[in-house]
């Protein structure tokens, strides 16, 4: 366990997907991510910006949260899967949208 995840308040504390899905992860991940990441302003991440900041590349001070589950999505995938979210596009003009451009650019390919 990372230890910025386990300074975090249990109720607070993200899901384990590789701990849950071994068998996944021993073939590479999930050929499929699909969701619709809730929407919570970046005011209300306080108590997780100093974890969110030490474990996401696509962290930005003023995020909101839904940007993370972009990147968690990206690292659940198997080679050549496919990640489809419902989400804004703001992150694709947005400052705080930067990183998780480049983390896109450098891993992925939008359709």
């Amino acid at each position: 366990m990372h230890e910025a995840f386990a300074q975090l308040p249990e109720d607070s504390r993200a899901f384990d997907w590789q701990a849950a899905f071994p068998e996944v992860f021993a073939r590479g991940g999930f050929d499929v991510v699909i969701g619709n990441p809730p929407y919570v302003r970046q005011e209300a991440l306080g108590p997780l910006k100093p974890y969110l900041a030490q474990c996401y590349a696509s962290y930005s001070g003023v995020a909101d949260l839904y940007v993370y589950f972009y990147e968690r999505g990206l690292n659940l995938l198997a080679p050549h899967g496919k990640l489809s979210y419902i989400v804004t596009n703001k992150w694709m003009r947005a400052g705080y949208g930067e990183p998780l451009r480049r983390l896109f650019s450098e891993q992925a390919r939008l359709e």
